[in-house]
């Protein structure tokens, strides 16, 4: 999965975490914009781990392994963008 974009999660990557397609449609973000996303990207993280860690204290299991798997797309996100921002 990792060479498939992270904006849109078809097309091959070309420029570091997205594919050319998504990196036309986007313009660059300022840091500071950079920053928001990555505090957003980390607060729902945080968020999805606390449902997950619910989900399967209250027995389910596959729901929260899902949750689970979500988290692990979103960590891998914002690593691509701290690392493509040099972060």
């Amino acid at each position: 999965m990792k060479d498939r974009c992270l904006r849109c999660g078809k097309a091959k990557t070309m420029t570091g975490w997205q594919c050319n397609s998504c990196a036309a449609d986007f313009p660059p973000e300022t840091p500071r914009e950079r920053d928001e996303a990555l505090r957003f990207l980390a607060e729902q993280e945080r968020r999805l781990i606390s449902i997950a860690e619910r989900l399967d204290g209250a027995g389910f299991w596959s729901v929260a392994k899902a949750v689970s798997r979500a988290v692990d797309r979103l960590i891998e996100l914002r690593l691509a963008i701290e690392t493509a921002s040099g972060d």
